[in-house]
């Protein structure tokens, strides 16, 4: 993606190629200011999964 400019589109392109539990990771903790425990608790995994996830 180097040079291109980040769109709506192309970011919500780039998320659907992200499996599910990631692209919601991703979407709590960037867009919802959702910390790793909190994100955590609310997708039901373990803590230390949910640091993998945005690793």
């Amino acid at each position: 993606m180097a040079g291109k400019k980040i769109t709506p589109k192309l970011l919500a392109e780039a998320m659907r190629t992200l499996p599910k539990e990631k692209r919601k990771s991703v979407l709590l903790y960037y867009f919802f200011d959702k910390s790793d425990a909190e994100i955590a608790e609310l997708l039901d995994i373990p803590r230390s999964r949910q640091a993998l996830l945005n690793g």
